[in-house]
């Protein structure tokens, strides 16, 4: 037996919603280019295998260590409250820095934190305003700067240690990964394609 094909104007129904839902879709692909609220064009391709980011990561997790092993010389309270700081520098650059990257929910060369964004937070396709980067790079710049105003007082040693390990991580970290990072959103990325 066959079936009776529905009637037109059920027909024309459907087409008209998807039209709508099709032309709602155009114009948010419009204004995202018009006003570059996607930071990033990418293709899968150009981004990190687990094992690069992997090995991207050594730098940071053998930085992290000796400083640690450094501030625990001079106090272990100093240590702890470098952890808790740079733990909290860590999320808050997940969530106002990582959701907006390329690398969301893929391995990176920071920590896996395209990763760990991905598990914590919705991605982001807006902008980062003003207030987001001062946030971000101000708290990274605190995080990094307050051991060295507490070794100067405590132990000479220890402050210049730390600052030739700080000042050799944030180097190697920029010659091998920021330069050939594909987060052109990034300012800190010579690629960036957008200013404060």
């Amino acid at each position: 037996m066959l079936r009776t094909p529905p009637p037109k104007a059920a027909h024309n129904n459907y087409e008209q919603k998807l039209n709508r839902y099709l032309e709602k879709e155009l114009d948010a692909i419009r204004y995202a280019e018009s006003n570059k609220t996607y930071i990033f064009r990418f293709s899968d391709s150009t981004l990190m295998k687990g094992y690069s980011a992997a090995l991207k990561n050594i730098p940071l997790f053998i930085w992290m260590i000796l400083v640690i092993y450094i501030l625990m010389s001079s106090s272990s309270e100093l240590a702890a409250f470098f952890v808790v700081m740079f733990s909290l520098y860590y999320l808050v650059n997940a969530k106002l820095l990582c959701t907006r990257c390329c690398y969301f929910g893929k391995p990176c060369s920071f920590g896996f934190s395209g990763v760990v964004a991905s598990s914590l937070f919705p991605q982001n396709t807006k902008k980062m305003g003003k207030m987001e980067c001062f946030i971000v790079y101000g708290l990274f710049a605190a995080t990094i700067s307050f051991p060295l105003y507490y070794l100067s007082s405590q132990n000479f040693s220890l402050m210049i240690s730390y600052s030739v390990l700080t000042l050799a991580f944030l180097a190697t970290h920029y010659l091998l990964d920021c330069r050939k990072c594909q987060n052109t959103g990034c300012h800190i990325n010579p690629k960036c394609q957008k200013k404060i």
